[in-house]
């Protein structure tokens, strides 16, 4: 018979006999001796910088509270003569605010005056404003009544436009000109007519150009151009003269204008043109890319043009209608350009 305490070891022989290895996870690892604790050379035990000054203060004589009035009144006594030998409290160092909003661009008016509970228009502030709050006003002020101006220009104009018998040029002209294929193959642009019209699509200019070349091409199916209509037409020195003195001092509204002042010989400053096909928000319709006439006006107006042949006063006229619709954002946003502009600058 074998005892209880003999089986195991046999079970663990009977392993190692059969080539079984034995769980070496279940050894059982050394306990971890505890580190001796250091000594100085006086046979004394290290203690820490915080642990002695700890020692210390709980090693200092404790100072008796007051009990008694004469306690308390001594105690204050000695507390003043301490601070009259000591002299006045220095006083703390100003802290240097850095300037915001206004302050930081150069104004030192005082701050408003404001109270809870109190109607503003109560709270008059009759201190005069600094210089350049003052200068500030004076050029916002400039501005308003530059734009009142131009807005009653505008209103003077129109009306001025609408009572006339015959169409008059305006501040803003949509310009759209025709052309002609000269060359060989007809590849080559040559003008054939130019069409203007004011605010209001009224046409003031169009006139049909003589050629100044042999015409290989006539594009009549886009261009809507006619051998007979050229035979009627002005020579282009008086044509190119007159839009030239048309367009001085004004607005020009067009599609890739470009293209027509090319043909024309012409130039036109940059912050007086209004492009519809470079204007960036035109553009965001089309995923960036330059529009049609055709597609613009579907897009914006609604209105289906260019059906057959092309006609120069109906494509200026849509051009006009185009721009007014955003004419107000387009504006702000050449007048904000220019304003950004340094002075040096010449376009």
């Amino acid at each position: 018979m074998i005892s209880g305490n003999l089986r195991p070891e046999m079970s663990k022989a009977k392993k190692r006999v059969e080539g079984e290895e034995p769980d070496i996870s279940k050894a059982l690892t050394p306990p971890k001796k505890p580190k001796p604790i250091s000594k100085n050379p006086t046979g004394q035990a290290k203690q820490s910088s915080a642990r002695r000054k700890l020692l210390a203060n709980v090693q200092e004589k404790a100072v008796p509270k007051p009990v008694t009035n004469e306690d308390i009144s001594s105690n204050w006594k000695s507390f003043l003569q301490a601070a009259k030998a000591a002299g006045p409290a220095p006083e703390p160092p100003a802290v240097r605010r850095r300037p915001r909003g206004l302050a930081k661009r150069g104004c030192s008016c005082p701050p408003p005056v404001w109270f809870d509970g109190v109607d503003p228009s109560l709270l008059r502030d009759d201190r005069p404003p600094c210089d350049f709050c003052q200068k500030q006003r004076q050029r916002e002020q400039k501005q308003r009544d530059k734009e009142q101006q131009r807005e009653q220009g505008e209103r003077d104009e129109a009306s001025q436009l609408a009572s006339a018998k015959t169409p008059l040029p305006s501040r803003y002209l949509a310009m759209d000109c025709e052309m002609v294929g000269v060359g060989q193959s007809g590849q080559e642009n040559m003008l054939a007519r130019v069409s203007i019209v004011n605010s209001l699509c009224q046409p003031v200019y169009d006139k049909f150009v003589k050629p100044m070349e042999k015409v290989t091409d006539y594009r009549t199916f886009v261009s809507g151009v006619r051998p007979k209509d050229l035979v009627k037409g002005e020579e282009f020195e008086v044509v190119q003269r007159e839009v030239a003195a048309l367009l001085k001092g004004r607005v020009l509204v067009g599609h890739a204008v470009y293209n027509d002042l090319k043909v024309l010989m012409l130039s036109h400053p940059k912050k007086h043109t209004r492009d519809t096909a470079s204007y960036k928000p035109f553009r965001k319709m089309f995923n960036g890319g330059i529009p049609s006439l055709k597609n613009l006006s579907m897009k914006v107006l609604a209105v289906d043009i260019q059906k057959g042949e092309h006609d120069s006063v109906q494509d200026a006229r849509a051009t006009m209608q185009i721009y007014q619709t955003h004419r107000r954002e387009w504006e702000a946003a050449v007048a904000e350009r220019q304003r950004r502009r340094p002075p040096g600058a010449t376009r």
